[in-house]
């Protein structure tokens, strides 16, 4: 199998849906030998922010000199992203070798009458196996969807959870309530370890800690008073960390944009604290030349200056309510011009009762997912929550490169689904390069 035929592969097997449970990825995971087993995994939950606080680790302990493997999803423009050591996309030829490797095992399993494993069990398999060989010396594991039935959760001692913000997504499988989404994200964690909690929704966070005592788990959330945002700009934040610490750290820069960012920040500092107590070798100076320089591409990005390009994944309510919060941080009373696309199962009605009022005009595009809502079909919503808004359908993101004026100063901002601004984020490269 070479790397186009396993891209394929991996693809096709999205026939086979998302299932909630453990049984078929722990059957895959025995017969290649259970390297989940081997490995040293901080795993990290949350509906917002896991992806910026994993990445924000994995900078840190990487600068500290560890051979670290990161696993994330979505990807953005290439399915290398989601599986990385030391800040390094899996190469093709590995993706080739191991998923060759993990489709004998599967074949053995169709054989015996099993259920085909899905996608993303597929993936996470093949990434375990892939860092067990690779002798990586931790895991950063990132959640899917929800945590307590997600296939990451086959982690049985890992060395340390993070659970990032919770709010509403996913409803139908996670929940209708707070309570009950804090409850499948609480799912990852373990008897007897050690998990560090953003201090998110007080309902939420009521649920973790009733998990943790009865898991007789050590907790520790985040402070927000500890945290102190000291200026910001375009090109990051000026933030100090006020409380006595390990690392004597005190003012320092973050390069990721937003407030949102501030508490995230405030989650891995304490995740750092913990892994120094438990004798992981990680400095102050580390810590401050990571985060000076980590980007996490299509999160609140500044993809140009000249003129302003922004790429933000928000989603979810809390994703929209954030891109609202920094376009008014940043910008100030400034219009934007909004490219923006999202998945029919989104709450389509409240981002748009948010990020209409920002926009002097909209142009709407079709994600590349079979749950996208379509680009004329959220023209004609937008028409209904404002007629009087100038917007415009387009069939085809290249439609964009006639759109923005290179010698404007403008403000493009493209937002919404991931699979959107993946796309976007290679036209654009394009575009301005």
């Amino acid at each position: 199998m070479n790397y186009k035929e396993a891209i394929e592969y991996i693809h096709m097997t999205n026939k086979f849906g998302s299932v909630l449970g453990l049984d078929n990825i722990l059957n895959l995971l025995d017969r290649l030998g259970n390297p989940q087993k081997d490995l040293k995994v901080i795993h990290i939950a949350g509906t917002n922010g896991k992806g910026s606080i994993s990445t924000m680790l994995n900078g840190v302990l990487t600068q500290a000199g560890y051979n670290v493997g990161l696993y994330t999803s979505p990807f953005l423009e290439k399915f290398n992203e989601r599986i990385k050591t030391n800040n390094m996309d899996i190469p093709d030829e590995d993706i080739a070798y191991y998923l060759t490797e993990v489709k004998e095992k599967i074949n053995e399993m169709i054989s015996e009458g099993l259920n085909h494993p899905t996608e993303f069990e597929i993936i996470t398999a093949m990434a375990l196996y892939y860092f067990k060989e690779k002798n990586v010396d931790i895991v950063i594991l990132e959640v899917g969807l929800g945590g307590r039935l997600d296939a990451t959760n086959v982690i049985d001692d890992p060395i340390l959870e993070i659970i990032a913000s919770i709010s509403f997504d996913h409803t139908e499988y996670l929940g209708n309530t707070l309570r009950q989404i804090a409850y499948e994200k609480g799912g990852i964690i373990k008897e007897n370890s050690k998990v560090i909690l953003y201090p998110s929704h007080k309902e939420a966070l009521d649920e973790l800690i009733r998990i943790s005592k009865e898991k007789n788990t050590s907790y520790i959330i985040g402070n927000k008073r500890d945290i102190e945002l000291i200026k910001t700009d375009i090109d990051g934040s000026e933030l100090y960390y006020k409380k006595e610490n390990e690392f004597g750290l005190e003012k320092f820069r973050l390069s990721l944009l937003g407030e949102n960012q501030i508490y995230n920040v405030l989650t891995v500092i304490k995740a750092l604290e913990t892994l120094k107590k438990d004798g992981y070798k990680i400095n102050k100076c580390n810590i401050e030349k990571a985060l000076t320089n980590i980007h996490f591409n299509g999160r609140f990005e500044i993809f140009n200056k000249k003129p302003y390009i922004i790429l933000d994944g928000g989603h979810n309510k809390e994703g929209i309510e954030s891109f609202v919060k920094n376009i008014k941080l940043y910008f100030k009373d400034k219009k934007i011009t909004l490219f923006f696309g999202m998945l029919a199962d989104k709450d389509i009605d409240s981002a748009l009762k948010k990020l209409i009022p920002l926009s002097k005009k909209i142009y709407t595009l079709t994600p590349n997912n079979n749950r996208a809502y379509t680009s004329k079909d959220m023209y004609e919503k937008i028409k209904k929550v404002d007629n009087h808004i100038e917007a415009t359908y387009l069939d085809e993101s290249d439609e964009i490169a006639s759109i923005i004026d290179k010698n404007s100063d403008e403000i493009y901002a493209f937002v919404g689904s991931l699979y959107l601004i993946g796309e976007v984020r290679t036209k654009l490269k394009n575009l301005i390069n």
